[in-house]
């Protein structure tokens, strides 16, 4: 992809690392000026690459929230009140370890685990099914988080 430098316009040759989570951030080649760009979503496959987040190995139910609390997609009992509890517990925890944390896990009430995701503006919260490795888990949410962001724009 291909960014202008907001400081000298020079143009910018940008990989899919440089393009996570709804934003293209680099540093101009020309000049060193730090950019950080909003990316257009494309709204379409944005929602079928959704629709593939409960069909993610190791997933048994996923909320996606924005930190003001918004549920943007779920397939979870008692929405509201999980979307309360995901965004206080990753509000908190990912103040505390930022910027290198890339996901948090609670054990909750039923021995279920619950990981928390950032995701562009937006937290991902996942039960984790029973039969699979944390590991497993981990490897696909953020695998699908990184293909989200970087062809689509970002989460939320």
């Amino acid at each position: 992809m291909i960014q202008f430098c907001e400081d000298c316009g020079e143009k910018n040759f940008l990989n899919s690392e440089q393009m996570q989570a709804g934003k293209a951030v680099f540093k101009c080649t020309a000049c060193s000026y730090y950019n950080s760009y909003n990316l257009k979503i494309d709204k379409k496959t944005y929602s079928e690459k959704l629709l593939n987040l409960s069909k993610t190995v190791g997933i048994e139910q996923y909320i996606i929230v924005d930190q003001k609390g918004n549920i943007a997609a779920h397939n979870i009992l008692n929405p509201e009140k999980i979307a309360r509890i995901i965004i206080s517990c990753a509000k908190n925890a990912f103040a505390i370890g930022k910027p290198n944390m890339e996901y948090v896990m609670f054990h909750g009430n039923n021995q279920k685990k619950i990981f928390i995701f950032p995701a562009g503006n937006s937290y991902l919260g996942v039960i984790k099914q029973q039969n699979i490795s944390n590991i497993t888990l981990t490897n696909s949410i953020l695998n699908f988080i990184k293909n989200l962001g970087s062809n689509t724009g970002r989460l939320s």
